[in-house]
């Protein structure tokens, strides 16, 4: 309930600081969520306190590394991905599941109504350079292919163990194929 959530939001401050957290809470309710919890004039609810602390860990564990390209598998409904392209202002790919896709392809433009969002279509197998160079937001199911698309930062915050042996493996070639040079895995 409350209390619990309260709990969570002093436990946040206490490890990321008042200002860092503020700054990172939403201005508005998109998706008139019903159980959230106001901080001054923004919103929050517990999912924003795990996006927020991991935001925090990515950002002591990159420092001074030009972040321009992330890639998210399993991303949800998009609350972490909304923070990340907030901070590093870069070109995302999410995937996951049709389902989460078409939540995130709405809280994501919901976000950011000036970026170009990508949304998979049936005739796409795979992203190349120049589907890359026009959009800012890629919202696609697990069958796309990365064409020799290079990325600073993956991440898998909650879905790996959901999956079987072979399709984390098959993510993990994904990743050691299209991961920068000193790029970074959080997981």
């Amino acid at each position: 309930g409350k209390d619990y959530q309260k709990k969570l939001f002093n436990k946040l401050i206490d490890s990321c600081g008042t200002e860092f957290v503020y700054k990172n809470l939403l201005k508005e309710n998109i998706g008139n969520l019903q159980s959230y919890g106001k901080f001054k004039d923004k919103f929050f609810d517990n999912n924003q306190f795990y996006s927020i602390k991991w935001l925090h860990t990515i950002l002591k564990i990159t420092k001074k590394n030009k972040i321009n390209y992330i890639c998210e598998i399993g991303g949800g409904y998009g609350c972490f991905a909304e923070k990340l392209i907030k901070k590093f202002n870069c070109k995302y790919i999410m995937i996951d599941l049709p389902e989460a896709n078409i939540l995130s392809s709405f809280y994501l433009s919901k976000h950011f109504p000036n970026k170009k969002i990508f949304i998979y279509n049936e005739n796409i197998t795979q992203l190349n350079k120049k589907d890359f160079n026009k959009y800012d937001i890629f919202v696609i199911p697990p069958w796309v292919k990365l064409d020799k698309i290079k990325i600073d930062l993956f991440i898998n915050t909650r879905s790996f163990m959901e999956m079987n042996f072979d399709i984390v493996k098959s993510y993990f070639n994904l990743i050691q194929a299209n991961m920068k040079l000193y790029g970074f895995f959080f997981n």
